[in-house]
């Protein structure tokens, strides 16, 4: 009997150690590779805190991927670093901001989302997906949760009100956590197209 429940608890163990590692090994794989070869010493190790903690809550490149600069990633991170179980110091979350301010001012500008061919609504899911809306938002239970749910925002916001916010949010409200994205007329159009079809 003794022998038995022994055999039992080392097959649960094993198991367990092998979720553990599949887990580990997929969360590792998501994180893309960043050249910090030039990279101030804080920026560095902000990047190794970042490659060891933000991944057990997200995907890495949610955050790699948001159109974020300096004071949005301040808000950004030290929000993150409120949350419960995110178990960050301020050192720790004060490296990570550097990191990513760093990432973010040596990337190269997003080129414009081509969408020749697709509806209206397809196009603006296309703008969604492509300059980095989901890291920050969610739709149908999908994406980031910094920002408001999407999900039905058709019922809520008219597209005059969608324009302007897209165009700029700090000229709609200058406190606004989400930055300018920069994008072109031809992109927020049929955004906005998408955005309102979501009731």
């Amino acid at each position: 009997m003794k022998k038995a429940i022994f055999i039992l608890l080392a097959a649960i163990i094993s198991i367990s150690l092998t979720i553990i590692a599949i887990n580990t090994g997929n969360a590792q794989s998501d994180i893309p590779v960043v050249d910090i070869s030039n990279y101030p010493q804080e920026a560095k190790e902000g990047y190794k805190i970042f490659s060891q903690k933000c991944i057990k809550c997200h995907s890495a490149a949610k955050p790699l991927n948001a159109p974020y600069s300096g004071e949005a990633w301040k808000t950004t991170v030290y929000r993150m670093m409120r949350k419960e179980g995110s178990f960050l110091t301020q050192k720790e979350a004060d490296k990570i901001y550097a990191f990513l301010v760093q990432y973010s001012s040596s990337r190269k500008p997003a080129q414009a989302v081509e969408t020749k061919g697709l509806s209206l609504i397809d196009a603006g899911k296309k703008v969604y997906q492509q300059r980095g809306c989901a890291a920050c938002h969610i739709v149908a239970g999908v994406g980031g949760k910094v920002g408001p749910d999407l999900t039905s925002i058709g019922r809520n916001r008219d597209s005059g009100f969608l324009y302007k916010w897209l165009k700029n949010p700090r000229a709609v409200k200058p406190a606004a956590i989400m930055p300018n994205l920069n994008l072109t007329d031809k992109e927020i159009k049929p955004l906005v197209e998408y955005l309102t079809s979501l009731k």
